[in-house]
Formats: C-alpha cells, sequence, structure tokens
C-alpha cells in the first residue's frame, strides 16, 4: 500500500483559485511562445503572465509572505488603491467614517514601515513597530495646526523633541491596530497573500493572571496526612467516595489552599 505525500489545497478558498489562475496564465503563454517557435516568428510574443516577464523583481525572502497575485506584490502606498476599489465594488460597502479611520490608520503605517514596500515583505515585527510608535504619538494631530500636514514619522519626532502633546489613548491604539489587520484580511480573503501578519499584534503587551499562593510543604504534608489520604483505598470497595479524585485534581489545578481549608 502506497501513501501519497503530496501537498493538497482545499477546493474553493482563494489561495487555490489564485494559484489556479497564474497555472492558467502560465501555460498560456506558454503556448503562445510555442505556436511562435512553430511558425519561426523572428520575435516572439512577451508573455502576459507576471511569473514570465524578465523585468527584475522582489523575490521574497526568509520571514516574508507568499504574493500570490499581482496585487500582492505592490507596495504598502499602492495597495490602498487596491483595498478601496475592493470595497467601492461591494454590494456591503464600508461606511465614510470607518473607511477614513483605516485610511489614516493604513498611510500612517506605511509611512513608518515604508511606502515602497512590496506588501507580501511585511512581517509580524513591522505591525508590533508601528503599536510602539502608537504609543508615543501625539493625538488628535489633525486637529492641531503644526502637525496637520506632517508625515507620521515627523510628527513622532516633534512629539520625542519634548513638545508637550497628549498622547493616544488605549482605545484609539486598538483601532488603529484593528484597521491594519482588516486590511491585510482583505488581502487573504482575496487570495493576493497567504497569511495576515497581523493577527495577534494587540495594543497590550501583557497578559493579566489572577495571582495564587503556591502550597507550602507544610501544607501538603496536612492535606496528605489528613482524610482521606490516611488509609489504603481499595479499587474494589464500593463505598469509594469520589474525594481523592476530588482533591488531586483541585491540587494538581493549583486551587488556592484557603478555598479547601473550608471544603
Amino acid at each position: 500500500m502506497t501513501t501519497s505525500k503530496s501537498a493538497s489545497v482545499p477546493r474553493d478558498t482563494p489561495i487555490r483559485n489564485a494559484m489556479l489562475k497564474a497555472a492558467a496564465g502560465v501555460l498560456s503563454d506558454a503556448y503562445t511562445h510555442g505556436l511562435a517557435e512553430i511558425r519561426g516568428l523572428a520575435r516572439p510574443p512577451q508573455p502576459k503572465s507576471p511569473f514570465l516577464k524578465a523585468e527584475p523583481t522582489v523575490l521574497p525572502a526568509l520571514g516574508d509572505n507568499t504574493p500570490l497575485t499581482p496585487e500582492g506584490r505592490k507596495s504598502l502606498e499602492q495597495y490602498w488603491e487596491v483595498y478601496e476599489q475592493v470595497k467601492q465594488d461591494s454590494s456591503t460597502p464600508v461606511k465614510a467614517k470607518t473607511l477614513e479611520r483605516r485610511r489614516v490608520a493604513w498611510t500612517e503605517f506605511h509611512e513608518l514601515t515604508g511606502s515602497s514596500l512590496p506588501i507580501f515583505k511585511v512581517q509580524k515585527s513591522h505591525i508590533w513597530a508601528y503599536r510602539d510608535a502608537l504609543k508615543r504619538a501625539p493625538a488628535r494631530s489633525g486637529s492641531i495646526s503644526e502637525l496637520r500636514r506632517l508625515s507620521f514619522p515627523e510628527k513622532l519626532e516633534k512629539a520625542r523633541n519634548g513638545s508637550n502633546y497628549a498622547k493616544l489613548d488605549p482605545g484609539t491604539i486598538k483601532d488603529r491596530l484593528r484597521q491594519i489587520q482588516v486590511v491585510l484580511q482583505l488581502a487573504v480573503i482575496r487570495g493576493h497573500l497567504v497569511s495576515n501578519p497581523a493577527v495577534g499584534v494587540t495594543e497590550s503587551s501583557s497578559v493579566t493572571r489572577p495571582s495564587r499562593r503556591a502550597y507550602t510543604t507544610k501544607e501538603l504534608n496536612v492535606i496528605f496526612t489528613s482524610a482521606p489520604f490516611d488509609r489504603v483505598w481499595p479499587l474494589e470497595d464500593d463505598n469509594t467516595t469520589d474525594l481523592p479524585t476530588y482533591w488531586f485534581t483541585a491540587i494538581r489545578s493549583g486551587s488556592r489552599y484557603g478555598y479547601f481549608s473550608t471544603v
């Protein structure tokens, strides 16, 4: 019995459709080129597929996303036009105020990261860098005359040089990160990119966990020398209580001593 080790792509997904479209374009160009050679044409037609064009192109490096279409190779600044066009053609267009918030966040992001950077080269570290910059960014910069026409890096520089500007509140920072994630998610949904690097980047860098006091050696000795652990429990005893299992589970799960001292 042989087992196939070839990779499979789920049907009816944006990634599969993009791959099939790319393959069809390459096969079409190959057929046209072969036909031109058979006919003896001195200058065969140039390929239409971006994967066969001779122009130098930026190739993915380690850690990059995977561009599946020409849109996935557009610069950050250019990709906003792609996003905006898709939303304008949608049956459920984005509200004007939401679209403006999204545009502001995307403009800040590409000004900080590099407007000419291909979108497939955006990594999670870029999103975290934007998040850290938002922590230092001045609030309501659009309504402050001396900041209104500055780029995002220039606004950060103004704030760093000691200007007494109010900082963005956590809610605004969370919203800006959300807008970046939404744009990149559209790139995934439309089959332009494989993954969304903004997933998992949050306004808060720490997770608050409830503090619990560990059992001391003395407390553990008290527990395991008290009932029901003070005798051997036969497995065939029908009257065996569930308490041993209960205590063992409680201790393994890290429950507080104060709670079980009342049981």
